[in-house]
């Protein structure tokens, strides 16, 4: 494989009783599509930016990153950490790289964004909250385009979208540790032969410094392209895991990967960049829940 993956035995997914389910939020998209055009790739933008910032407080967020005026806000895009050492997937339709999608978000106010997701059950891909539902782009996407595989201009699967969500904690207080939702897609032959991840809420002893990929669709990188980065997990905290993977916007949603030896488990959602390490919402068993029930919608 091109990316380095490495098992420690691991578990399977558990879910927990005793945590209350955070309250959904459903978009219908009743088929609706993207006109069919691509952006220029320097006009691409990751959906970070569609409820975070602009294009300026990104470039601000870049430069802190060098030590040059530093945010002391966490919440700022992910971030290339000092050298560039992103590997290229060469071949999309390999497990797992086929379980990972490139979006493309036509937000409410006409606005395009680009990001990542990834299949968690047939007929359904688990992304960052902020690329369903963009707080400061009217809400609600109007369309998303979802693309499994895509591998520069070649588009091997086809998904037509019929639903989003997203929970409480995202839409209506924006908070970074909800930061999560997920698509619905028709059902049809083709998704079902696409395959899926599995995905885990895992101890902290489970997780302590578990070697882990990210996987996405980077707008820095030629348009489409699948990237990813192996490295070990930094931190832990309840709702979060903190890495210094490389990223860069359009990775938002991407999946937190680690290989058991047997198979392929999320163990988070990636969707921010912080000056000491990039970071995910930690699939718990709150986030479990939710994820299983969506599935069971798709």
């Amino acid at each position: 494989m091109e990316l380095a993956f490495e098992g420690n035995g691991g578990t399977h997914p558990r879910r927990s009783e005793d945590e209350r389910r955070d309250t959904e939020k459903r978009q219908a998209l009743r088929g609706a599509r993207l006109p069919e055009m691509e952006p220029a790739n320097g006009g691409r933008r990751g959906a970070w930016f569609g409820s975070h910032g602009t294009v300026v407080s990104g470039v601000i967020a870049s430069a802190g990153s060098r030590g040059e005026g530093a945010e002391t806000n966490t919440m700022v895009r992910e971030l290339v950490i000092a050298d560039d050492d992103r590997i290229l997937v060469r071949d999309t339709r390999q497990v797992p790289y086929r379980w990972t999608c490139r979006l493309d978000i036509l937000a409410a106010n006409g606005t395009r964004w680009n990001a990542t997701g990834w299949f968690a059950a047939p007929g359904l891909v688990v992304t960052a909250g902020h690329c369903v539902y963009l707080h400061n782009q009217g809400g609600w996407a109007v369309a998303v385009q979802v693309q499994p595989a895509r591998d520069g201009d070649d588009e091997p699967y086809t998904a037509s979208t019929v639903g989003l969500y997203s929970v409480t904690g995202w839409v209506q207080e924006k908070r970074s540790a909800y930061d999560y939702g997920a698509i619905v897609l028709s059902p049809d032959a083709e998704r079902d032969r696409i395959g899926h991840f599995g995905y885990a809420a895992l101890s902290d002893h489970e997780l302590y410094q578990e070697l882990i990929n990210v996987i996405g669709y980077p707008v820095d990188k030629p348009a489409g392209t699948m990237w990813g980065h192996t490295r070990r997990l930094s931190e832990l905290t309840a709702n979060e895991l903190i890495y210094r993977n490389d990223t860069f916007g359009g990775m938002s949603g991407a999946p937190v990967v680690k290989w058991d030896g047997n198979d392929f488990y999320v163990l988070g959602i990636h969707n921010y960049g912080d000056l000491a390490g990039n970071r995910a919402t930690r699939i718990s068993p709150l986030v479990f829940q939710n994820i299983t029930s969506w599935a069971s919608l798709a």
